[in-house]
């Protein structure tokens, strides 16, 4: 899951789940704000805790793989819904 969409469908808003949580800005399609000046800083807490989020990418692989193909297709159409209203 976390390979496919990210590493394959890599910074394509809507696509990748790595953007839009807002924790950083990554393309220049974001609006540039103040907040911004402490990434760097931000960037090295994310890298301390990175493999928590690397797991919790295969908790939610774990959990699509036993849902059935019309959960997932649900819950997609849902997100990507919210994200385009």
């Amino acid at each position: 899951s976390h390979n496919y969409r990210h590493h394959v469908l890599t910074n394509i808003v809507g696509v990748d789940d790595d953007l839009g949580f807002g924790v950083m800005r990554l393309t220049r399609d974001e609006p540039w704000e103040p907040v911004h000046l402490l990434q760097p800083l931000r960037t090295v807490l994310l890298a301390v805790i990175f493999e928590w989020g690397i797991a919790l990418h295969g908790v939610h692989s774990d959990r699509d793989r036993y849902l059935p193909d019309t959960v997932r297709v649900a819950e997609g159409n849902a997100t990507l819904r919210r994200k385009i209203a």
